[in-house]
């Protein structure tokens, strides 16, 4: 008697998980996933002939809550599909931020090792792995101490465009003074609510880990996982050139890189903001004493345009890993990955795709180099079962 295909030993089940709006943005178009499609038809010939293809389907929202349901959904669904196909094998083929989808969702299944030991691999095509995380004391700090300079210069500048000749009276110590204050007044109730938000971060969206399940990661230079890497040490870079920003200062204050950085960083932040104090003195016709604009320039226009360079860098990283929850920046940090963390992949770079072409290389699924590797990939799996 013949068995059904999903009782046939070493039969397969190919899962294929989207990434961010892939049914375009503005109005839905035919998807690369769709049954039908030319994609799908190339993948299905690479595939072994005993092979199925799903394609599980989320809102593909490009923010970490959206992500989060998805992967509690995909978790379900791929429940569904070993309680459907109990002696099929599983493999996840996952692009862009689908990839994180799945692994968050292979990591709810640490309690379930009979149905983990189903799915046999997750190949994840330019997939960046964004996590959100309790920041370090420095980490803190410097986000603390960018928001209290910037929204410090903010006051400041409405106080100098309504107030400008009584402010230009005041004597140096006074205002020194005053400046102290408001600086306190923006800190202590920022610091307060970053310390009630550090203690309610959602779990869900912290970092986990995927347990013995085979990873391969294809890449391509210029995807959006180097994109999302690059935005990240960039932003790595701005934190510790204003703020010092390190667990570990000892060995910061050794390395001499990081002293010519800095004086760098506040040369440029100093000069900028002797500039827009000058500019604000001749905006308003107002002759202000040299200590007057040295004051303004170096303790509330230096310091807010280094808050301004940190939030600009945090805030293109955040809109471009979609953490959008604004109200919890203070109290996260954002971390972007080449690879789940700690867990063994095998990866495979592409140098040569579109080589001619200044575009960010993003839809690997499209070249046919990608389409045979993730075939050989699946043959491969499915030769071990």
């Amino acid at each position: 008697m013949l068995m059904p295909m999903d009782e046939q030993t070493g039969s397969i089940k190919v899962h294929l998980v989207h990434g961010t709006w892939a049914n375009g943005f503005l109005r839905p178009r035919q998807a690369w996933f769709d049954r039908g499609s030319a994609i799908y038809e190339r993948l299905k010939e690479q595939l072994p002939p005993n092979t199925e293809i799903e394609s599980f389907t989320w809102s593909g929202r490009n923010n970490i809550t959206s992500r989060a349901i998805a992967a509690e959904s995909f978790c379900q669904y791929l429940q569904s599909s070993i309680a459907r196909h109990p002696h099929s094998d599983h493999v996840i083929v996952a692009h862009s931020h689908g990839g994180t989808v799945a692994a968050g969702a292979l990591s709810r299944f640490s309690e379930l090792p009979q149905e983990l030991s189903r799915v046999k691999g997750l190949v994840c095509l330019a997939t960046p792995f964004v996590y959100l995380v309790k920041p370090s004391y420095a980490e803190t700090l410097t986000s603390l101490l960018a928001l209290t300079a910037l929204l410090n210069a903010l006051f400041w500048s409405g106080l100098l465009a309504i107030f400008p000749i009584t402010l230009a009276s005041l004597p140096i110590l006074g205002l020194s003074v005053l400046v102290g204050i408001t600086a306190s007044l923006v800190l202590l109730p920022a610091a307060w609510s970053t310390r009630s938000l550090h203690h309610t971060l959602d779990p869900q969206f912290s970092r986990k880990i995927p347990i013995n399940v085979p990873i391969f990661l294809l890449r391509a230079t210029r995807d959006e996982a180097s994109l999302s890497l690059g935005l990240m040490q960039a932003f790595r870079w701005i934190s510790s050139a204003f703020a010092g920003n390190s667990d570990r200062p000892q060995g910061s204050l050794r390395n001499p890189i990081n002293w010519v950085k800095h004086l760098i960083a506040l040369t440029a932040c100093f000069l900028i903001g002797v500039l827009l104090t000058k500019l604000f003195e001749s905006q308003f016709s107002v002759r202000w004493p040299p200590e007057l604009l040295h004051l303004v320039g170096t303790w509330i226009y230096t310091p807010g345009i280094a808050g301004a360079v940190y939030f600009a860098g945090y805030f293109l990283l955040a809109m471009a890993t979609g953490h959008t929850k604004i109200h919890t920046w203070l109290a996260t940090a954002i971390e972007v990955d080449v690879a789940p963390p700690e867990v063994f992949c095998q990866l495979k770079i592409y140098t040569t795709l579109n080589a001619s072409s200044n575009s960010l290389r993003h839809g690997l699924y499209e070249h046919e180099a990608v389409i045979r590797d993730v075939g050989a990939i699946v043959s491969k799996l499915a030769s071990r079962i």
